[in-house]
């Protein structure tokens, strides 16, 4: 609790190139889900030479790792949010510092 008895929120843990590290570990994680996926088409005999099969077989693998990736790499997800959203807010005080010195100009 903070001083005004306010829950305090802590800051996701800042890690480096969070946005690459997500996106690679969530492609890893389709690309597992995938291979597993088609293992078990192949075991169960199902046939995998038709456009309709391999679409199945790659809606269930990209519901199948959106499903994990929502859970384990959670951490990852803050992490490159909380960067998006400070690069955002550095971009924004400097767009407003640069239009604050045209203003100064101009009076001037």
């Amino acid at each position: 609790m903070s001083a005004n008895n306010e829950p305090v929120q802590q800051t996701p843990q800042r890690i480096p190139h969070a946005t690459l590290r997500y996106t690679t570990l969530r492609l890893g994680l389709f690309l597992v889900a995938l291979v597993v996926m088609w293992g078990i088409a192949k075991l169960a005999g199902m046939d995998l030479g038709t456009d309709t099969n391999r679409l199945i077989l790659l809606a269930i693998a990209l519901l199948l790792s959106s499903s994990v990736s929502f859970f384990a790499l959670s951490k990852y997800r803050d992490a490159m949010s909380a960067g998006l959203v400070a690069r955002s807010q550095r971009l924004s005080k400097k767009l407003e510092d640069s239009a604050s010195f045209e203003d100064e100009e101009q009076d001037a």
